[in-house]
């Protein structure tokens, strides 16, 4: 691989799709996992026939989407629906280390991919499965996405300005961060206790329960209070002012949050407003809470004029939260500290050209965590999988394709 990488050594089968399951099995991958990534003709990973796509280019190969998710994997393709196509998974159970799937628990039955029958073939594996609602409850067949659990979970009813729709945050936003790092976690755990007995391991990650963690304090405050948080928008029940403000020009914005009274002074020093300051409504937390949309009128008066990262950079000297809204074209074109962690790594592909990939937000001093190849072409490994590591001679693999096993 040209770089050391923590998890050398270490074989995953990923019967995984979309984006919750793969960006579990991306973590592992550019750690130095040798990742087998499954796949099936009639039904190839969704995220393939996503946009973004490049210029005219279409293909199950040009989705930026899978590619940016799926770098430094192996795919094969293989029907699972098929008798042999269940043996060869099996065969391939018994030279891993680790088998994941997303599956909804009634294709894992179906396929026979649970910890009881895969234990059967290698003693000390490790399965992870990612239902969307875990192995059991009464909700155990409910299949769904990110988006869907966003609702489901509580999430978009706290999201959204008072007395308006909820909104929740954009996008699959549980599928690339929550799920996948809890379910990182619960590997690497795994892996530590195998290390240690020798002893294999069942993780059974429900994606509900792993967004139901990133709800914050809104379930201590009902079962400690009986209180229902409600819709606050921008605003803080601890700080103020605390929200997003217009700045001067075009979709210019700036987020501030003063968290004391001691940073309510500072910012009415760069705000040049001493009157602010010696106002009684205003000297308090309890204060300025009681008169948020009065203070809030007054620094939006303020920040209007000014420019976002101007201002920015003011408060910040002086102590006071705050910074300029980047955009997507911020973040990737101008954002320096990006540019200076490489954030980014770009990866030449045949079919798309040079793309980027992102990089974990973690790094090792001793190890690389960048990803060295792009994202796999369909069934781009078939001949390395079943000819290299099950031994398969190519007439033998040749028949197999016949069969519709293989593609």
């Amino acid at each position: 691989m040209g770089q050391s990488k923590a998890l050398q050594g270490i074989r995953v089968l990923d019967f995984t799709w979309v984006a919750a399951g793969p960006g579990t099995t991306k973590l592992l991958a550019i750690n130095g996992a040798e990742v087998i990534k499954v796949e099936s003709q009639q039904r190839l990973d969704t995220v393939r026939g996503l946009a973004p796509k490049v210029g005219d280019q279409v293909s199950p190969n040009t989705s930026l989407y899978f590619n940016n998710m799926n770098p430094d994997k192996n795919c094969i393709l293989l029907d699972m629906n098929t008798s042999k196509g269940l043996e060869f998974a099996r065969r391939l159970v018994a030279i891993s280390d680790i088998v994941i799937s997303n599956f909804s628990p009634r294709a894992v039955d179906k396929w026979g991919l649970d910890y009881d029958s895969l234990k059967r073939i290698r003693e000390d594996i490790i399965v992870i499965h990612m239902p969307v609602m875990g192995l059991s409850g009464p909700r155990r067949h409910y299949a769904g996405f990110g988006s869907g659990l966003k609702g489901i979970t509580g999430l978009s009813t706290l999201m959204g300005f008072e007395g308006t729709i909820p909104v929740g945050p954009q996008g699959t936003y549980p599928d690339f961060g929550l799920n996948p790092s809890h379910a990182m976690t619960a590997v690497m755990a795994a892996l530590h206790y195998r290390h240690r007995t020798g002893r294999g391991q069942s993780i059974d990650l429900s994606q509900y329960e792993s967004v139901v963690n990133s709800t914050g304090t809104a379930i201590l405050e009902y079962t400690a209070n009986g209180r229902v948080t409600p819709r606050r928008g921008n605003k803080n029940p601890h700080m103020a002012p605390h929200g997003v403000y217009p700045c001067a020009g075009e979709e210019q914005w700036i987020a501030i949050a003063v968290e004391d009274d001691a940073a309510w002074t500072r910012l009415c020093e760069v705000a040049e407003q001493p009157q602010w300051a010696a106002d009684v409504r205003f000297t308090t937390l309890i204060g300025r809470q009681g008169h948020v949309d009065e203070l809030d009128n007054l620094v939006v008066d303020w920040t209007r004029t000014k420019g976002a990262e101007t201002l920015a950079i003011a408060l910040q000297k002086a102590g006071v939260g705050a910074y300029k809204l980047l955009t997507v074209e911020d973040l990737f074109e101008h954002d320096e500290q990006m540019r200076a962690r490489e954030h980014y790594t770009w990866l030449d592909h045949p079919e798309i050209g040079s793309a980027p990939v992102d990089n974990p937000g973690f790094r090792f001093d001793k190890l690389s965590t960048k990803p060295q190849r792009r994202a796999p072409l369909v069934g781009e490994h078939n001949d390395y999988v079943f000819h290299e590591l099950l031994g398969l001679t190519y007439d033998e693999m040749n028949e197999l394709i016949l069969e519709g096993v293989f593609y």
